[in-house]
């Protein structure tokens, strides 16, 4: 239930709701699981994220979406944060985001 895409470096596959939305990378340690199109970012990928609302957030690309694939395939680039709740998702939604891919898959 709730796994995620990917599977992980060590060749399992993380569960949103039995592990929880952070992930122990073996290089950036405790980083919250993204979703994003694979075309552009795969699996393994770390992103640092900063805007206007939040403090920065680094992550790592676990999952994807029809959402990311169809922004992508128009153009965009759409990532999303893994939340505990879908409440919190929805009210930290925000068109001014910045990215830096800190590393590329794997």
């Amino acid at each position: 239930l709730g796994y995620v895409y990917c599977a992980t470096k060590e060749k399992t596959y993380h569960s949103l709701v039995n592990d929880g939305i952070y992930y122990n990378d073996h290089e950036y340690g405790d980083v919250r699981i993204l979703a994003a199109d694979h075309r552009e970012f795969p699996c393994g990928t770390i992103i640092e994220i900063t805007n206007s609302d939040r403090e920065k957030e680094v992550g790592v690309v676990l999952d994807t979406g029809s959402g990311m694939r169809n922004a992508y395939s128009q153009g965009w680039i759409l990532i999303d944060l893994a939340f505990e709740k879908e409440a919190l998702a929805l009210s930290t939604t925000n068109k001014n985001t910045h990215f830096e891919v800190k590393r590329w898959g794997w």
